[in-house]
């Protein structure tokens, strides 16, 4: 699932984001997010809610994640029917 995540940051991080890309360009934000949130955890500027933050953004890219498998074996299957 690991190398899934790290296909799905990869793809959701190419711009230009237009239409049709709203969920690339949500993945991107939120990987983002947590990037941050999971860089003050233990340090200084660890805010009381980041523990709450981190775990809900990871939950959010996990089922982005889930939409994206979904949708490439969609793909796949559609191109062995044609």
């Amino acid at each position: 699932m690991a190398v899934d995540m790290q296909q799905l940051l990869r793809s959701a991080s190419q711009q230009p984001w237009g239409p049709g890309r709203e969920l690339d360009a949500k993945i991107c934000e939120l990987h983002h997010r947590l990037l941050e949130v999971e860089g003050r955890l233990g340090t200084e500027e660890e805010q009381p809610e980041d523990l709450e933050t981190a775990r809900t953004v990871g939950h959010d890219l996990r089922n982005k994640l889930m939409i994206f498998l979904y949708k490439r074996g969609q793909h796949v299957l559609s191109a062995k029917v044609a």
